[in-house]
């Protein structure tokens, strides 16, 4: 009995000085932190280049990389820790990353999303031809509403032939609504047979309807 004893308390001793290992010890498992960038001036305009950062991957283990994009498509790199993507119809993508090959305690995915910013666009506002001016006194109080209501807005009239119905017409505008001459741009177009007058409304930021 004391060799049983002396033996026991000896294990006890070595568990305890780590000299032998305890049963069912859990190693702690290395997780690399993962993220998802944008290729320097690649986050505004298609096509767009993301790349995978991967730090303190664990050793000896063989990683690969599947991505996913929520709209366009990748067009280079599937597999790899960089894609192209093309999208030339976009408001937002989002590029996901799913790093295989990791420990199952580790997080494997990642993603990135770009958004466009809203950009104005150029407004017709109404389109005519040729006609009595009482008639287009109407439209033209119409159009002074609209500027109204949105102070930073500029008015276009682009004019296919009527060259001096498109000057009575910002005449009318400054004269009788009290619009600034300067909110108003008359603009020729190329003359192509009749009569045609577009009012455009331009908010703040938009690109100028096309001469």
């Amino acid at each position: 009995m004391k060799e049983i004893s002396t033996v026991l308390g000896l294990i006890v001793l070595l568990v305890n000085s780590g000299t032998l290992p305890v049963a069912n010890e859990v190693q702690e498992a290395v997780c690399p932190s993962i993220s998802v960038a944008c290729a320097p001036k690649s986050c505004d305009v298609s096509p767009f280049h993301f790349i995978a950062r991967i730090s303190e991957a664990p050793p000896g283990r063989e990683l690969s990389y599947q991505w996913s994009v929520s709209s366009g498509q990748i067009v280079r790199g599937q597999g790899r820790r960089s894609i192209k993507v093309v999208a030339p119809d976009w408001s937002s993508l989002t590029a996901t990353l799913n790093v295989v090959g990791l420990p199952r305690q580790c997080n494997a995915t990642a993603s990135m999303s770009v958004i466009r910013e809203h950009v104005p666009t150029a407004q017709l506002f109404k389109q005519f031809g040729s006609a009595p001016f009482a008639k287009v006194s109407k439209h033209l109080d119409a159009f002074a509403n609209q500027l109204r209501n949105q102070p930073g807005a500029m008015g276009y009239i682009l004019f296919n032939g009527g060259r001096g119905l498109a000057a009575s017409a910002k005449n009318y505008l400054v004269s009788e609504h009290g619009i600034e001459a300067g909110r108003i741009v008359n603009v020729r177009k190329k003359r192509s047979g009749r009569v045609i007058i577009k009012l455009y409304i331009v908010p703040t930021g938009a690109v100028p309807p096309a001469k």
